[in-house]
């Protein structure tokens, strides 16, 4: 990419330069100097349409250093064509709407409009690659002492770890004793091992890997540059990155060296560079994948600072693989130092065959499996101490009822024994959480609390991550509250004294798994209830084979004449509230979606979908069937199925006829 241009040493030249390099940032080396004829500039561009002169090499190609040739990881160094470059203009080009704001300033001065369009410049850009700063060589550090904890010992003051480490799990924290998973992990990652670890959420894990990564960082801080990162860690969702970012925090609190950066999206990209362009030392980098990649992409200094990283850990490791994050982790690795030079950790509850090959690419030969699961443990850990209730719902009409008996029923049972209550309700849908949520709240509002009514904290992807943060933050910490959430608050999330769990509509056996494993965690009491169409019966009977499931019936939870009474006036709000109404024929829509992916397994037809989620939306409280966009019905294939309200695209005839 061409970023200086011909500068001449006659004196009308010499202005122009002046007036270009202080307009527009580009500078002016010194080159020969031909007669000028014309000048073309454009986003950042420059030449003169006589031949390029022969220029002189500025600044002189600097001696290459011996480990820059030998290291397999390093990044090819600038060639002696290429100039050095500042180093905010060595990788991307100026944005577009910069080199709009430098063609006008040309134009209203007068200059000839410039001829290189946008895609010359990049072309062009592709054919001279930008000189890569150099980057810093990994840490060559030495080996770790073998760490052992005495037999019988389940104390964290057992443990080689640093007074200020102690005195935060001590005094903030106010944990005393390990937990197996920590037993386990703790001393073959503080000898510096790298470890797979089996585990499940709610066994500690968390700690399992900050308390070493902190204490390496302690014990090798002698070795660190200030900007160096020594750790980064990635996580599948914001809501993980946060709780991780949150108990590191914590565990730092009396360290010298005790700032995180904790990135993801939904909050502007410029805001998370602004935080690392600075030369603050950082303990350790919590991040998603998407997210870091992105700032990989736009901070050539970043780049650089990830080149000594110590430590990787991945947290929920077999979840970002079910994510599709397995090509962003291997570029994200690429990145860093070989894992010859690095420690890697990573944390699964289930060790999949895609785990096997993400640990051949980033673990050690020599690395040690820890299983703190087994293979009998994977079923029973989590289920064969919480009671699981199981719930056939006779028609679609009976789903909101249900709901609403199940939660009564539990919120009665808490205040009779004198306890709280948390209670987390699973859809399948973020449109279907959203719709039940404003109905609930909505007949609540107007009928008053002290009625038997109650109201939800709405939780999904479908929310800004200011409003999911409210929501995590406010059912984490409040007692008698009941959430309604999509498979966001299934794994990970740290929601403590959960009492019971409520999952409506088939699902998957990991998926129902890890939502009962938000309840009865660090062994307190909870329980799970799950409610299903007859149609679902089969399928998901056969999905759970093995699971300690009791039937309960219709009466059994709670459903009376008056229940199906009081859900009746509270569907006839629906038609009467516009925003309601949209609400709840987007649950349709989400709905129908769905179970279109199911089809099969339920031995359905088209028509079959069709018929059920029509009766669907009239037991939502609509009076007719939500009208579809006729895009949606293509894509489902549901063209021609009879029973379908389809709204005809009329932007279409508009452009046909030319009307706008």
């Amino acid at each position: 990419m061409f970023r200086s241009f011909q500068a001449f040493r006659s004196q009308s030249l010499t202005r122009k330069g002046s007036w270009i390099e202080k307009t527009c940032g580009i500078p002016t080396p010194l080159i020969a100097n031909p007669p000028l004829t014309r000048l073309c500039i454009g986003n950042g561009f420059a030449s003169s349409h006589q031949p390029t002169p022969r220029r002189q090499q500025y600044p002189p190609q600097q001696p290459q250093q011996p480990w820059q040739s030998q290291q397999p990881w390093q990044h090819q160094q600038p060639s002696q064509q290429q100039f050095h470059q500042p180093r905010q203009q060595q990788f991307n080009r100026p944005p577009s709407s910069q080199f709009t704001q430098n063609k006008n300033n040309y134009e209203k001065r007068g200059f000839s409009k410039p001829r290189t369009s946008m895609n010359d410049f990049q072309s062009r850009s592709n054919q001279n690659p930008l000189p890569v700063e150099p980057i810093s060589p990994p840490i060559n550090l030495p080996p770790l002492p073998t760490v052992t904890i005495p037999e019988n010992t389940t104390e964290f003051k057992a443990l080689p770890i640093s007074s200020e480490t102690l005195q935060a799990i001590d005094q903030i924290l106010k944990y005393q004793h390990m937990t197996p998973v920590q037993i386990a992990s703790l001393p073959t990652i503080l000898s510096g091992k790298d470890v797979l670890a089996k585990a499940k959420t709610g066994t500690g894990k968390t700690l399992g890997f900050l308390i070493p990564a902190i204490e390496l960082m302690v014990k090798r801080q002698q070795y660190y540059k200030p900007n160096d990162i020594p750790t980064i860690i990635l996580s599948p969702t914001r809501e993980l990155a946060m709780q991780i970012a949150d108990e590191a925090n914590t565990l730092l609190t009396f360290h010298k060296r005790r700032r995180i950066g904790c990135f993801y999206g939904g909050i502007p990209v410029q805001r998370h560079l602004a935080q690392l362009e600075t030369k603050d030392s950082y303990a350790m980098i919590v991040s998603t994948p998407g997210r870091l990649i992105d700032l990989m992409k736009r901070s050539s200094l970043f780049r650089q600072r990830l080149s000594r990283v110590n430590t990787l850990i991945l947290d929920e490791a077999d979840r970002l693989l079910d994510m599709g994050f397995k090509a962003d982790i291997e570029e994200i690795m690429s990145y860093l130092p070989p894992k010859t030079k690095r420690q890697t950790l990573l944390f699964s509850a289930t060790v999949p065959k895609a785990i096997e090959d993400i640990t051949k690419a980033s673990l050690k030969d020599d690395h040690a499996f820890i299983d703190t699961v087994g293979e009998e443990g994977e079923s029973e850990q989590t289920h064969s101490h919480v009671p699981q209730d199981l719930v056939i719902l006779p028609n679609m009409a009976d789903l909101i009822p249900a709901t609403f008996a199940a939660i009564r029923q539990q919120i009665n049972q808490a205040k009779a024994a004198g306890i709280n209550y948390k209670i987390l309700v699973f859809f399948p849908a973020a449109r279907m959480v959203g719709f039940m949520a404003d109905l609930f709240n909505n007949y609540a509002n107007a009928q008053g609390l002290n009625k038997g009514t109650f109201n939800v904290i709405e939780m999904h992807s479908r929310l800004s991550q200011p409003q999911r943060m409210r929501a995590s933050d406010s059912f984490r910490t409040k007692s008698n509250v009941v959430m309604f959430s999509s498979d966001v608050s299934a794994r990970g999330l740290d929601y403590p004294d959960v009492t019971f769990v409520l999952q409506l509509c088939s699902t998957d056996k990991a998926p129902y798994i890890h939502r009962l494993g938000r309840t009865a965690r660090g062994g307190k009491e909870g329980s799970g209830m799950l409610m299903l169409y007859p149609f679902e019966e089969k399928s998901m009977l056969q999905e759970l084979d093995g699971l300690p499931l009791q039937r309960k019936t219709m009466s059994d939870i709670g459903m009376t004449s008056d229940v199906k009474t009081e859900c009746q006036r509270m569907l006839q709000t629906v038609e009467a509230n516009d925003e309601l109404k949209r609400s709840a024929e987007q649950a349709y829509q989400a709905l129908l979606g769905v179970y279109n992916t199911k089809v099969k397994s339920f031995g359905w037809t088209k028509a079959d979908l069709v018929r059920y989620m029509n009766e669907y939306a009239r037991s939502c409280g609509l009076k007719s069937v939500p009208a579809l966009n006729e895009k949606m019905v293509l894509t489902m294939g549901l063209r021609g199925t009879p029973g379908l309200n389809i709204m005809v695209d009329t932007r279409r005839n508009f452009r046909n006829t030319g009307r706008k």
